[in-house]
């Protein structure tokens, strides 16, 4: 019955986080002005067509990777000092539940929301893309490189905490 309990205020602050961070309009604006800045100096539309389009998608992968790691970095850098400031703390000290599924909880929705607008700049780029070369046979390439990117992401910023 506990362990239900656990899950229960795991699944609560991960909600909770994710549709704060969301919700947050320096998340969104930070990613429109990080993706229009990428694509001005590092253009996957002025590669060859007769470089394949998974290729062209695996360049803009490594580019948005690299730029927008950046953002997600900056986005959730300051997460602690706020909470402290505001007191979420306390707050989350007044649930019954474990302080570790509060906190991975925590992580888990603070991180999933800033996944979304990185997905959504990477996904105009990608439908760019497909819709360039017309070769809908990249689309799988682009999800799954993607998702294994992110990922490894996680598991790296969860090693390294």
């Amino acid at each position: 019955m506990k362990s239900v309990k656990q899950v229960n205020v795991f699944f609560g602050v991960m909600k909770y986080e994710f549709l704060m961070q969301i919700r947050c309009r320096a998340v969104w604006i930070t990613f429109i002005v990080m993706g229009l800045f990428f694509t001005t100096f590092r253009a996957v539309w002025e590669r060859p067509l007769t470089v394949p389009a998974q290729d062209a998608v695996i360049y803009w992968l490594g580019g948005v990777h690299g730029l927008m790691a950046v953002a997600v970095g900056v986005l959730l850098a300051d997460r602690l000092p706020r909470d402290r400031r505001n007191k979420v703390g306390e707050l989350l000290g007044t649930l019954p539940g474990a302080l570790s599924a509060r906190l991975v909880g925590k992580y888990l929705g603070s991180t999933l929301a800033t996944i979304v607008p990185m997905f959504t700049v990477y996904a105009v780029g990608v439908g760019y893309i497909l819709y360039r070369w017309h070769d809908v046979s990249a689309l799988p390439i682009a999800l799954a490189a993607f998702a294994a990117l992110r990922f490894l992401d996680c598991c790296l910023l969860a090693h390294s905490r």
